[in-house]
């Protein structure tokens, strides 16, 4: 009778000594209590942890006191699903495709500052944006892009400006705008030239020429001034010079 409890008990080890299951260790999704190194993109769990959403994983998780999950659509390939509980089943809102490289998406910034956190992640040189619909507890299926070098100049406004640069390193391109209604409005553009110092490394910041955008639109401008600058780059503030041009009541 001892001889066969050794038996038995031989098994259960032998079934207990299979692979475990891996353990995901970080979510493709940044939330708001999130802690931990999620800047820069590189590290070893999120391209793993994609590959394993292609097999089939969901992630769940709760923002803006709402339950959503994550899936692999399963109808189109390389699209994802972002789904939201209604009424016990759950209800596609977005269809996304996977962030780029190592990227992540991010749900710990509050772009319209309505309270609720939206739905962001890089792509390219730029930022893309889902608001938070707080009426529909669901995110906007239309993103509003922006480069990823931006900056909030106004608060009450929702003003915001970016650096657009260009190819040539002598000059930027600024846009000013305002996501109010989370809707992008072109407000103002200025084009800042910038000139190699002759006798020291480094540039000078020469003048920025400035134009206001008319209905909204980048395409529809008109030129007000160019502004002399000559200032060292080392001393030139372009975030300090973007909330200049928002609160300037001659452009706006």
């Amino acid at each position: 009778m001892m001889k066969y409890a050794y038996i038995l008990a031989g098994l259960m080890l032998f079934g207990c000594s299979g692979p475990k299951p891996i353990k995901v260790t970080e979510r493709l999704f940044v939330l708001p209590t999130d802690k931990g190194p999620y800047w820069p993109f590189e590290d070893t769990v999120t391209v793993p942890l994609k590959k394993r959403f292609s097999q089939g994983y969901a992630e769940t998780f709760r923002v803006n006191e709402t339950r959503f999950r994550f899936v692999r659509d399963t109808l189109v390939t390389g699209l994802y699903d972002l789904q939201s509980v209604s009424k016990d089943h759950w209800v596609t809102n977005l269809s996304l495709r996977m962030p780029l490289r190592n990227d992540k998406f991010f749900l710990n910034i509050d772009f319209d500052l309505d309270g609720f956190h939206d739905l962001s992640f890089p792509e390219f040189e730029n930022t893309v944006v889902y608001f938070f619909n707080k009426e529909k507890l669901a995110f906007d299926t239309s993103p509003v892009k922006f480069v990823y070098d931006y900056a909030l100049l106004d608060r009450e406004k929702l003003i915001y400006g970016s650096n657009t640069k260009r190819p040539d390193p002598y000059s930027w391109n600024i846009d000013i705008f305002s996501i109010a209604g989370r809707t992008k409005k072109y407000l103002l553009k200025a084009h800042i030239q910038l000139k190699r110092y002759t006798r020291r490394a480094g540039y000078d910041i020469i003048d920025a020429s400035i134009y206001r955008c008319h209905n909204g639109s980048a395409a529809n401008t008109t030129y007000i001034e160019t502004i002399d600058i000559r200032k060292p780059y080392t001393d030139f503030s372009l975030r300090d010079f973007m909330i200049r041009l928002a609160h300037d009541k001659r452009y706006l």
